[in-house]
């Protein structure tokens, strides 16, 4: 019930409240109907290591997109229903639902409030990470097997108050709520407050930091809550190249055996644009962790190398580190992962678009579980006319686990017709 509380106070707020009294023009509204249709292949539509089933799913995605923008006051609103059918399994017949709004009003130069809120409701076997992914559309390590309905929402406002051409502070509190039907799993419900900003010394040296709150409930498992400091001084050499240093601690108690734990990680790291379609970042460090189960530690880094010109658009990088994986459908939590992974777009003709995803990564638990996760996928898009597009994709991904049950081998083959008006 709170989740359509939080999604009712964003159509209030910038889908019923009188525009005009804001100041926007109402002729700067943009309302766009949308509706995808498409057809895929699945050879293991469950993710299951021992009897992997395949099928055809066909699904229609009817949508809208609302905007609207001026000096002060712009929103964004966007939501589509999907409508699956299994050709050969209808009992996995399904309707998803996605909706995201962003919002916000300025009230003079300095101060300005925000507003998020994404809304998931759906039974696919893997959920996009909505809040600490590090790639596009990278997935929780978690994965729903079975597909099991589940239902996400992410309720985030902000305050920020800007004091220079650089300098802010911000506050942000996020509710972020997880519910499904699976029995295995439980639902989950986490509040976060964050305070943070940033100030610049001179033109060439900046301090920022933040402090981040959280209190994780659980259907059956004890509360967890966790704290997060962060600081980072930067030194700018130019407009194009700068570097930094960083250091963040972090402590999680519960109840818990094993969720007991502080994980300190120094790090540094060079930014620099190579030209104005060309960027590139290094950073390298250190990070150990102490529990109530033992120690642990290991390197933290990210090499990445990204351009966007009128054709080829392309990321590569290697990432290692840690991260967490609560309030999902495993709750996994504390993770060691090192990844490669590799994304190019090609526009080779003026409506033909050609895309190429790599994905190659370690995940280590502390449940004794190991991951390697692999995954390419290709595809291409035409743009028939100014409103519809027609795209073709096909995928393998692949995860081999210490845990026989959560191995899989899943391969994809999708036909897609978008229209946009």
């Amino acid at each position: 019930m709170k989740a359509i509380g939080h999604l009712l106070i964003c159509l209030v707020l910038v889908g019923f409240f009188p525009l005009p009294i804001l100041g926007i023009d109402t002729g700067n509204i943009k309302i766009n109907p949308q509706i995808i249709i498409q057809e895929e292949y699945n050879d293991n539509i469950n993710l299951s290591s021992r009897s992997p089933k395949s099928d055809w799913i066909s699904t229609i995605y009817p949508g809208i997109k609302i905007s609207g923008k001026d000096t002060r006051f712009g929103f964004d609103l966007d939501y589509k229903m999907g409508v699956l059918f299994f050709a050969s399994g209808p009992e996995n017949n399904a309707v998803s639902h996605f909706g995201k709004a962003n919002a916000f009003y300025r009230f003079d130069p300095q101060w300005t409030v925000r507003l998020k809120n994404d809304f998931l409701r759906s039974t696919d076997t893997r959920e996009v990470d909505p809040l600490y992914s590090s790639v596009e559309n990278q997935s929780y390590y978690s994965s729903n097997q079975g597909r099991f309905p589940f239902f996400r929402n992410v309720f985030e406002p902000s305050l920020e108050y800007k004091f220079g051409k650089e300098d802010l502070v911000s506050l942000t509190y996020r509710n972020n709520l997880f519910q499904t039907q699976n029995p295995l799993s439980q639902n989950s419900q986490e509040n976060v407050f964050k305070a943070g900003g940033t100030y610049w010394l001179d033109i060439r040296n900046g301090l920022s930091g933040e402090y981040t709150f959280s209190k994780g409930s659980f259907d059956r498992s004890a509360d967890l809550i966790s704290q997060l400091s962060r600081v980072r001084f930067t030194h700018r050499f130019n407009p194009s190249s700068s570097l930094y240093g960083d250091y963040s601690f972090q402590k999680t108690d519960s109840d818990t055996v094993g969720l007991n734990y502080t994980v300190h990680n120094p790090s540094f790291g060079v930014n620099h644009a190579f030209t104005s379609t060309m960027s590139g970042m290094a950073q390298a460090g250190y990070f150990w962790k102490n529990s109530d189960r033992g120690s642990t530690n290991g390197y933290s880094y990210l090499i990445s190398l990204s351009q966007k010109d009128q054709k080829t658009t392309y990321t590569f990088s290697l990432q290692g580190g840690f991260t967490q994986d609560f309030f999902t459908s495993q709750n996994l939590g504390f993770t060691r992962y090192n990844r490669a992974y590799a994304k190019i777009s090609h526009r080779l003709l003026e409506r033909l678009t050609l895309n190429f995803t790599g994905l190659l990564e370690r995940a280590e638990f502390d449940n004794n579980r190991t991951d390697w996760i692999s995954g390419v996928t290709g595809g291409a898009s035409y743009q028939v006319l100014n409103w519809l597009t027609l795209s073709l994709e096909a995928s393998h991904r692949e995860n081999n686990s210490t845990v026989d049950l959560n191995s899989y081998l899943e391969n994809r083959a999708i036909i897609k017709m978008s229209a946009v008006y």
